[in-house]
């Protein structure tokens, strides 16, 4: 029998604050298409399987699995052992993937779409969303109902949602559903004054009228590597430029920095997402995470996100990960870091009055024209764009809790030569290959004869 890895993981609780927000929604979001969840979650369920299901009673019968390496803190080895058998039935439960951020969840909401047919015909799991409106060549909009961004005082608003997945528990389906915004809404009902989230009062329910339970699965990605990804996102939120926020974007410098005084929702220096995440869902839900390491892969996995995410967090869907193997896997998606770079340069020029205000700027158009003048500017510049880089002493501070809050996750795996080895190996490739860098854009714009180039672009776009 294939190696199938379920870490059910009881992260150490920490007595470190966790930050305040500052990467709170205050934005507008951006319309979207509305659609019923009935109708759509039937348009799905026809598609895969020619037919609505039929409600039934039964169930699958009850089986175990153990992890080959089961990841425990050291100070709950028992505990965590009994709930890895009690959480390994195969009894029919509701999947949650809840990111969290930059942890590969577009890519695997992607492929999770690609392979919901196969995924159907060869194990228990159907797969109902989320499906990403942008990435991988699909259209469909995501229904708000759990979209994880609800938070209501009733439960009215569930009852669709309820029936639906209800109808696929009771045949002996397990329905999985990929969201990161559910985990950032849980932590936020658990720090913060708000209504109780939709998607907590669909795992109540369905535990209490049901019998159910509820699988949640985080994805790990090493902290380093992490808080680049998640930075250079932040960057390129145009939304947030547009209301004021850009300022907290000024430099990759001032971002670490600004870390230290606490102001981030989603990012701490103080704790790894993984924690912060499961922190919250124990606390809210009274439910043990399932943590897929992605860095622990097997040749079969192929590099496959979903692969790692289905051997190691879906352990009765073997049938489907040997399947996979011989299927075309969806390509990783990456943001354009050098478009980031150029974002950078678009926002510093609106601040510094380049941009007239009341033109139709829009960031990333003006980021796509300067970087394909990019030699230009070089050139304008004698030969070299400056760069902004983190210092030596705040590096050190990275790889430093990088690793510790690696051992704190994975105290067992962490504890190999190998693995903290190829640790340090990645960090130093990223700072050798200018990832924990920038274009300075504030000595950049320094030069009159950029800042007329920017200009010149500016009143072609706007001429445009």
């Amino acid at each position: 029998r294939m190696m199938m890895n379920t870490s059910v993981v009881k992260l150490r609780k920490t007595s470190r604050p966790i930050l305040c927000s500052f990467f709170t929604s205050d934005r507008k979001r951006p319309a979207r298409r509305r659609y019923s969840f009935r109708s759509w979650a039937t348009r799905i369920l026809i598609e895969i399987y020619g037919t609505t299901p039929v409600a039934t009673e039964n169930k699958l019968p009850n089986l175990q699995h153990h992890d080959e390496h089961p990841v425990v803190s050291k100070d709950d080895d028992e505990h965590v052992g009994s709930e890895i058998e009690k959480d390994a039935s195969s009894d029919p439960m509701l999947v949650l993937h809840v990111g969290p951020k930059k942890t590969g969840t577009t890519t695997i909401q992607c492929s999770f779409v690609g392979h919901a047919s196969l995924l159907a015909s060869s194990s228990s799991f159907r797969y109902l969303g989320k499906t990403p409106g942008f990435g991988c060549g699909i259209s469909e909009q995501t229904p708000d109902h759990l979209d994880g961004t609800g938070a209501t005082d009733t439960n009215e608003s569930i009852v669709p949602l309820y029936d639906d997945v209800a109808s696929l528990l009771k045949q002996g389906h397990s329905p999985i559903f990929s969201s990161e915004t559910i985990s950032t809404e849980i932590r936020a009902f658990y720090k913060e004054n708000i209504p109780k989230p939709e998607t907590v009062r669909l795992i109540e329910r369905i535990k209490e009228e049901g019998g159910w339970n509820t699988k949640i699965i985080l994805m790990y990605r090493r902290y380093f590597d992490w808080v680049i990804s998640y930075y250079r996102q932040r960057l390129s939120i145009t939304q947030e430029f547009e209301s004021g926020k850009y300022d907290c974007h000024i430099s990759i410098v001032s971002f670490f920095e600004k870390a230290e005084a606490g102001f981030k929702t989603d990012y701490s220096p103080d704790a790894h997402p993984v924690q912060l995440c499961t922190e919250a869902i124990e606390n809210v839900l009274g439910i043990d995470v399932t943590l897929v390491n992605m860095y622990r892969q097997l040749p079969t996995d192929r590099g496959d996100l979903l692969a790692v995410l289905v051997r190691q967090g879906l352990p009765d869907a073997e049938e489907f990960y040997q399947l996979l193997e011989h299927e075309e896997k969806h390509p990783a998606l990456h943001a354009d870091a050098d478009l980031t770079d150029w974002l950078h340069f678009a926002f510093a020029a609106y601040k510094e009055g380049l941009v007239p205000s009341s033109s139709k700027f829009t960031p990333k158009k003006l980021a796509r024209k300067l970087k394909k003048k990019s030699e230009v500017i070089r050139e304008l510049l004698g030969g070299t764009i400056p760069k902004s880089c983190l210092h030596e002493d705040t590096l050190k501070t990275l790889l430093e809790s990088s690793l510790r809050f690696e051992k704190e996750i994975y105290p067992e795996w962490s504890s190999r030569g190998d693995v903290e080895r190829e640790h340090r190996e990645a960090f130093n490739t990223y700072r050798k290959g200018g990832r924990f860098c920038e274009v300075d854009v504030k000595k950049v714009l320094e030069n009159m004869e950029v800042r007329d180039l920017v200009k010149r672009k500016v009143i072609t776009m706007v001429r445009v």
